[in-house]
């Protein structure tokens, strides 16, 4: 991202959608901090945020006071609270905003498409934060029921982004990690928790990465204080795919995209009847997907005209897999057939069957990462690591850089003695990774294998 005028700075609108205590501010304050941190620690590199309004630096600093006096996070949200930030870092002219973002801090219980300010938000958004609690993903077994609204807000969303090719971003940010086991043992386990979403995800090929955020409350010196790492990675990378275009061309929000994609004479005939014609197109569905009115796979029917089996033709897991199963018998390579039963078998943990069915899908999708990354995770663990490591090798074909698989791959090679190779693995890692905090992670687990030998 390069610095730009006042005059050109472009303002960036970023939804979060999340239940009610997943910590969205305790995120949004970590992440502030963590920036900051990084400023005074590596004045060459660094990024920080700068409120642009005088209410919210004022909500910011009560949210940090609030925690520095009690030692404590501070309570949910109450109502929807605006944060306007620019994001500045350090160059040759001297400090430089690079762009100015506007962030929702909604409610948990405000994240629900009925609600005409959530509306809003939706449609003026130019990408999204999707909070999930990492640490409720590992330990209850009941919390995918509880994120569920929350995940049909994102499939549908994504759809309709997928229908009509804008671009648009899913930061997708695992929160309250510090209180997972360290080490890379925890991050698979919400991998293949989250597989259910990841997967629909990848069906309707949305944009999204990965971020986990561990904020603990540490003491200093007679106060306390947020210890943030890894949490403002997402928003770099959000900004940073947003503001992509040089010379900046003005992003379109979710609500101007969909507009654009409506044929002209239609467009002109609803304007001679509602105030906002578009908007009154697309929320009925958005509500309906988010409230389970419609299965998710009648959604992509409704939106794409995929084969795909209505609620009333498949209303068990069973009857599901049968007729993905017969669809495939007809068409052997029918991706929407293989990626639903993927999932399907996958929900079941019936990964023995999961794992040809991904084998497939990989080799027709072979630039999907994420794909590769789940055929990996089963390969090992099925104790058939060696296979796992022809999948991580693939991946650092396609992008040398990858730090995911450079880590996967360093660890193989130390159980299997080679520590050398591993040593070499994770230096690569820790040179090519994107941000302080991804670097520190991977020092962190390095040094923690390494140091067992």
């Amino acid at each position: 991202m390069n610095g730009l005028s006042e005059t050109d700075l472009p303002v960036f609108n970023l939804l979060s959608i999340g239940q009610r205590g997943v910590g969205k501010t305790v995120f949004l304050a970590g992440s502030y901090v963590e920036l900051q941190g990084s400023r005074t620690k590596n004045s060459d590199r660094a990024l920080w945020l700068e409120c642009q309004d005088s209410q919210g630096k004022e909500n910011l600093e009560a949210v940090l006071d609030y925690i520095a006096r009690t030692g404590d996070y501070p309570p949910p949200t109450m109502k929807i609270t605006d944060f306007n930030f620019s994001l500045n870092a350090h160059s040759r002219q001297g400090e430089k905003k690079l762009c100015a973002f506007r962030w929702w801090d909604v409610p948990g219980e405000s994240c629900n498409f009925r609600d005409p300010d959530f509306q809003k938000m939706v449609l003026n958004s130019h990408s999204c934060c999707v909070f999930i609690n990492g640490y409720a993903l590992v330990n209850n077994p009941k919390y995918v029921e509880i994120f569920e609204s929350a995940f049909r807000q994102v499939i549908a969303i994504a759809s309709l982004v997928k229908e009509h090719g804008l671009d648009y971003g899913f930061a997708l940010i695992f929160t309250q990690c510090d209180l997972l086991e360290p080490g890379p043992v925890s991050q698979l386990q919400i991998e293949e928790n989250l597989q259910p979403l990841l997967a629909r995800l990848d069906a309707v090929s949305a944009k999204y990465q990965r971020f986990y955020s561990a904020i603990p409350i540490t003491a200093h010196q007679q106060n306390f204080q947020l210890s943030a790492t890894g949490g403002a990675a997402a928003l770099v990378w959000l900004l940073g795919e947003l503001n992509k275009t040089e010379p900046f061309q003005e992003r379109r929000t979710l609500e101007s995209g969909l507009k654009q994609g409506v044929p002209v004479a239609a467009e002109r005939q609803r304007a001679s009847t509602v105030d906002n014609p578009n908007r009154n197109r697309y929320l009925p569905l958005l509500i309906a997907s988010s409230l389970g009115v419609l299965g998710m796979s009648l959604v992509l029917f409704f939106v794409f005209g995929r084969l795909s089996p209505s609620t009333e033709q498949a209303q068990s897991p069973t009857e599901q897999i049968s007729l993905y199963e017969n669809v495939l018998a007809r068409d052997p390579n029918n991706i929407d057939a293989l990626i639903n039963l993927a999932q399907l078998y996958l929900d079941g943990k019936q990964s023995d069957k999961a794992m040809p069915i991904l084998e497939k899908i990989v080799q027709q999708r072979p630039d999907n990462m994420d794909w590769q990354f789940i055929l990996a995770q089963l390969y090992e663990n099925k104790e058939e690591k060696q296979k796992a490591e022809s999948v991580y090798d693939r991946i650092l074909v396609k992008q040398n850089n990858n730090v995911e698989a450079l880590v996967k791959k360093a660890l193989l090679r130390n159980e299997q003695g080679d520590v050398q190779t591993a040593k070499t693995l994770f230096a690569k890692a820790e040179k090519v990774a994107q941000s302080d905090s991804l670097r520190d992670r991977v020092k962190a687990i390095s040094q923690s294998v390494l140091q067992e030998q």
